[in-house]
């Protein structure tokens, strides 16, 4: 990697099911574009066998970060538990983006682009899951999700 942090948009585009978890989904792509339905489709088959299942004391809530970088499609599904949040991480080749494998242990965990989305989920787990007066709100943890100043009308989903 070579030349000067050029901002990357991150799309907030809802959330998941999947495995028993709720998954507030963000997108970030190189292009601006929205990830293409196939893309989408294949990230969902591969968390549906990948994942654990919640525990039952557990709300069953996290994020999944989808980047479409440059040299390849990340998947970083976090899950949190208690006060702990448990990375799974795949990555695809951009020449067969459908295909993911599980990163290695020891292998990359986030860059500086999907950074900005772990710092906002981290403050609104505690805002809404470990610090509110009257108990956890899965909902409103799910509800706030990262927003930024980005025209998304250049790229429609696929």
């Amino acid at each position: 990697m070579s030349g000067r942090f050029v901002p990357r948009p991150v799309r907030p585009v809802g959330v998941s099911e999947i495995s028993g978890w709720r998954l507030k989904r963000y997108e970030i792509t190189v292009s601006g574009d929205a990830i293409s339905a196939n893309i989408n489709l294949a990230i969902d088959r591969l968390l549906c066998v990948a994942l654990p299942a919640p525990r039952a004391d557990e709300l069953g809530v996290g994020f999944l970060i989808v980047h479409h970088g440059a040299e390849s499609v990340w998947v970083l599904a976090d899950l949190w538990e208690g006060d702990i949040v448990s990375q799974h991480t795949f990555s695809a080749h951009l020449d067969d983006p459908t295909v993911f494998e599980r990163v290695p242990v020891g292998g990359p965990t986030a860059c500086v682009w999907e950074l900005p989305v772990h710092a906002h989920e981290r403050d609104a787990y505690v805002k809404h899951v470990l610090d509110p007066k009257s108990g956890p709100d899965g909902d409103a943890y799910l509800a706030d999700a990262l927003i930024t100043n980005v025209d998304w009308s250049v790229g429609e989903p696929a």
